[in-house]
């Protein structure tokens, strides 16, 4: 029911909730090759967790943003998971992916798991993990490039 509620909204919220969160509660979660990936293989990165769907158009309207930045920065230990709360199953999302030609790393993500980072009741919801596996960034609704460079430059 929980996990109905928090993909019946699309957050396009411009004010962003940000505050210092503690340690990342982690994940273990499928990826688009079937390969369960495990949020410690981040360790030591900066890591920007996007939970997301693709029938959210602030979501979709972020991507090009998020694979931009991805591009970027991954060589400098900067990373983006994206993790799909879609009900529509993997291979929709693997489709999705495709077509927008998504460069970092999809997940497929479980009711368990949004409960657990405390993404609340809209998407797109990403957070920001540092290098220290700490919470230091929850951004609700869309956000541009140059916004996420800013934040990206205060961590990296």
């Amino acid at each position: 029911m929980a996990f109905a509620l928090i993909l019946a909204s699309c957050s396009s919220s411009e004010t962003p909730a940000t505050s210092q969160l503690g340690k990342a509660p982690g994940f273990a979660l499928e990826g688009m090759d079937g390969k369960t990936i495990d949020f410690e293989q981040y360790k030591g990165k900066l890591v920007l967790v996007d939970f997301w769907a693709t029938w959210c158009p602030p979501c979709r309207r972020s991507i090009p943003h998020l694979a931009e930045l991805h591009t970027k920065y991954s060589n400098r230990g900067f990373e983006v998971v994206g993790i799909s709360l879609d009900n529509n199953g993997k291979e929709a999302v693997a489709t999705f992916a495709r077509d927008y030609a998504i460069p970092y790393t999809i997940l497929m993500g479980t009711q368990e798991t949004a409960m657990r980072w405390n993404i609340g009741s809209g998407i797109p919801v990403a957070i920001l993990v540092n290098r220290e596996g700490a919470v230091v960034e929850k951004i609700v609704g869309y956000k541009d490039t140059q916004f996420w460079e800013q934040k990206i430059a205060q961590y990296l």
